[in-house]
């Protein structure tokens, strides 16, 4: 959680592992559930098949792991976000998508370069709803939020993420609340939990304040303990 240059799944999962999440299973655990999937900071196993595709793209300047990681889709989900880290991306992964029988897809680039919806910059979209693509820009405005510099959530360390992660949850109001909303109300507009982006974000707002987000983290956090 926050502005971060190093690897995003494996910063997620060293800041869930502080917060007292467990990421090494057992074997009946990671054949039963998609979680252990989900924490492996090893990379997901199904990658294995990759390798010299991905060495042969590497060598050519291409981070073919940023495009395939997130397509190998674990949990099965037919409904999600997905971030990008090149605009150049966005039809393309909405098309394998499309093919792949996903119900509803947001395909998303920030114009500030982040892989997420961006409190900082307009974002640009790739949606796939009902068998239709549409590409279009949503701006923190568009969704009731304040624009605001990513600086306001920069962390340097895992123990910075950590504490920030806290702060949220505790319900302190700012960037980092709102660059959550913003990306859980995606979440829950394409779960169609919600009519709209926006009506998504208020939602989400309201699960921070109202603590049971961190009620959830707990949940989490004694969950993966059991699975360990």
């Amino acid at each position: 959680m926050g502005a971060n240059m190093k690897p995003i799944p494996i910063c997620c999962t060293q800041a869930l592992t502080c917060c007292g999440c467990k990421s090494s299973f057992t074997p009946s655990a990671s054949s039963t559930s998609a979680l252990p999937h989900l924490l492996d900071t090893e990379r997901l196993p199904c990658l294995a098949i990759f390798t010299p595709a991905l060495a042969a793209t590497s060598a050519a300047g291409v981070d073919t792991l940023k495009v395939l990681e997130p397509l190998t889709n674990p949990a099965g989900a037919r409904r999600q976000v997905l971030g990008v880290f090149s605009d150049d991306w966005l039809e393309p992964l909405a098309q394998v998508l499309q093919t792949l029988a996903s119900e509803h897809v947001m395909v998303v680039h920030a114009q500030d370069g982040l892989d997420e919806f961006s409190i900082a910059a307009v974002s640009n979209v790739c949606e796939l709803h009902a068998g239709r693509i549409t590409r279009y820009q949503v701006s923190p405005e568009d969704v009731g939020l304040t624009r605001a510099s990513l600086d306001l959530i920069k962390v340097h360390d895992v123990q910075d993420s950590v504490a920030l992660i806290q702060a949220l949850l505790a319900g302190e109001q700012g960037a980092a609340a709102d660059i959550v909303a913003f990306n859980a109300g995606a979440a829950i507009y394409v779960a169609g939990l919600a009519n709209s982006v926006a009506h998504g974000v208020e939602l989400a707002s309201q699960q921070l304040a109202s603590g049971a987000a961190a009620d959830k983290l707990t949940q989490l956090i004694v969950f993966t303990q059991q699975q360990a």
